[in-house]
């Protein structure tokens, strides 16, 4: 099955506004950081149109999760 990506240039705006432009663990903020969008449940193939399984994580923060999480 095909996967399909979440696109950065759509959502990204969409999530700075809603949640701010910060990761949600850490709270650091661009410059200092490379915010990634991530999908909240570990599930790649969950992309609702509503945007309610996403949230901006730092790439540290991102990576710490997949290895905790193992998705």
């Amino acid at each position: 099955m095909k996967r399909k990506y979440v696109s950065r240039k759509k959502w990204y705006p969409i999530l700075c506004e809603r949640d701010g432009e910060r990761c949600r663990i850490c709270g650091k903020e661009p410059p200092y950081v490379y915010l990634e969008i991530d999908h909240t449940d570990g599930n790649k193939n969950n992309n609702p149109q509503d945007g309610s399984n996403f949230q901006l994580l730092c790439r540290k923060d991102n990576r710490a999760k997949s290895i905790v999480t193992g998705k």
